[in-house]
């Protein structure tokens, strides 16, 4: 009988051993999950400030370009009431 408590509490030592590494590993996981998705919303704050001056840059282009069409067609005009006299 002693040599089966002994048995027993060896696979039961074992087993709490293992229980303890599989915990730190748990553990070590979701920390480095945790630092993963912290990086990752750093990058995708930085990407979305990066997206908004784009499209600042953008609006303002379009704008200075529709500008510079009007400025076109109203010369265009000019010239063609200059050459209609």
């Amino acid at each position: 009988m002693a040599h089966t408590e002994e048995e027993l509490n060896r696979i039961r030592t074992e087993q709490e051993q293992s229980l303890a590494r599989s915990q730190a590993a748990l553990i070590q996981a979701s920390a480095q999950a945790a630092q993963a998705l912290q990086e990752l919303a750093e990058v995708q704050t930085a990407r979305s400030a990066e997206v908004a001056g784009l499209q600042r840059d953008l609006a303002h282009a379009v704008k200075e370009a529709h500008e510079l069409q009007l400025k076109l067609v109203r010369a265009q005009a000019l010239l063609e009431a200059k050459g209609a006299r």
